[in-house]
């Protein structure tokens, strides 16, 4: 019975972090890199995070690489407009290329 009750416990303490993992973080960039939110972009830097369903737009001249909580990477190139992770629960489907050129 303890050990039931301790791998409940476990389970219950790691779906907060897990939920950390859905996100990336800005580890270069160059040029007009945005998120967009329902018709309103805001401007991304180094170090901004980008969470799960949310829209990165380059413009002309932007250009991003993105880290992931696994040490992985990806790289949105300009004129692109990309949903990361847009669905959140299928850990597969990392991007969601609407148009432009990504790399990963």
């Amino acid at each position: 019975m303890r050990a039931i009750l301790f791998a409940t416990a476990l389970l219950m303490s790691l779906a907060p972090l897990a939920a950390q993992d859905s996100a990336a973080k800005v580890i270069y960039q160059t040029g007009q890199v945005s998120l967009a939110n329902g018709g309103y972009f805001k401007a991304l830097s180094v170090g901004d995070q980008v969470k799960a369903q949310q829209m990165i737009v380059t413009g002309p001249d932007g250009y991003a690489r993105f880290e992931v909580s696994d040490g992985s990477t990806f790289e949105v190139f300009p004129n692109s407009k990309v949903v990361f992770r847009e669905t959140p629960g299928n850990w597969q489907h990392l991007l969601n290329v609407w148009f432009g050129r990504v790399k990963v």
